[in-house]
């Protein structure tokens, strides 16, 4: 379980201020210092799981109501300011170029049209040509397809497993 998993239970609770910023783009930097309040509130161990089960409790929603209403302007801060970073760090990637991060669409732009032609306008190409189009080897594409996969989705879910940034 994730800070950010919270968000709902929070919104709920009657904390919409601390809920959206567990729920926001920032909820993943803002987390454990928000999840920390809570728990401290709560009287229990600063863990996703224990707040979850704190929360159930009867009488939790006036004590996260209690902190929200105490450091509200303190969350309202933190999450201006990650909005701020998330903003000055799109117009970074923007300013770096098409180069810079534009090969992970490129190639699997490149990917679906190899498979486009090899499922459809290879043979239909070779329909009306005098000689047959060749196509791309099928285990040629099949190992493309899993180097890719395991690069561009294997990276991503190992960032998300590991938690890396």
């Amino acid at each position: 379980m994730q800070w950010a998993d919270l968000a709902g239970t929070l919104i709920k609770a009657g904390a919409p201020v601390l809920g959206t910023a567990l729920g926001g783009p920032a909820g993943a930097t803002i987390g454990g210092i928000i999840g920390t309040a809570v728990a401290e509130a709560l009287g229990v161990e600063a863990t996703p799981e224990a707040v979850a089960d704190a929360l159930a409790q009867p009488g939790a929603s006036g004590v996260v109501r209690q902190v929200e209403a105490e450091q509200g302007d303190r969350w309202a801060e933190y999450m201006l300011q990650a909005s701020k970073a998330q903003a000055a760090l799109a117009t970074d990637e923007g300013a770096k170029g098409m180069w810079h991060s534009g090969w992970r669409p490129a190639m699997s732009w490149l990917l679906i049209g190899m498979w486009l032609w090899n499922a459809m306008l290879g043979p239909l190409a070779s329909v009306f040509a005098p000689v047959p189009i060749p196509l791309v080897p099928y285990e040629h594409l099949l190992a493309f397809s899993g180097i890719w996969l395991t690069i561009y989705g294997g990276g991503h879910t190992l960032k998300s497993v590991m938690g890396g940034r």
